[in-house]
């Protein structure tokens, strides 16, 4: 997360400083975020889902005796 955020920022100012009129900047830094924090939580999901879903394979079926 933290170095897309260092590859996105610099990108993000200079696109800003060369097109972006300044009063428009806060509504367009909010959405830089707003979209980069949407792909960081859906990557870190799609993570989370495929480590379970691994242990949940890897786990060996309890044999209870009755």
């Amino acid at each position: 997360m933290l170095q897309i955020t260092w590859m996105i920022q610099p990108t993000a100012t200079l696109i800003a400083q060369k097109f972006i009129p300044l009063e428009l900047w806060v509504p367009y830094f909010n959405l830089i975020g707003f979209s980069l924090g949407t792909f960081a939580n859906t990557q870190i999901k799609k993570r989370q889902v495929a480590a379970a879903k691994r242990g949940k394979d890897n786990q060996k079926p309890d044999r209870k005796e009755l």
